[in-house]
């Protein structure tokens, strides 16, 4: 589906479309980052390159 290229980079985050078109359009301009014990790349934000199912 998505093609990896030199100067461009898909990022994903699994969250819902909601806030995706909240954000887009400056609705609202920041995000929480996780805190959870579970986290298993430590508190923050996760972004996956080029992979809409990894996100969600």
């Amino acid at each position: 589906m998505y093609k990896t290229r030199d100067n461009l980079i898909f990022g994903f985050h699994g969250c819902d479309e909601t806030l995706c078109d909240k954000l887009v359009s400056g609705q609202i301009t920041a995000l929480n980052y996780s805190e959870n014990s579970y986290d298993w790349l430590g508190k923050g934000m996760y972004f996956w390159e080029n992979d809409p199912e990894r996100a969600l």
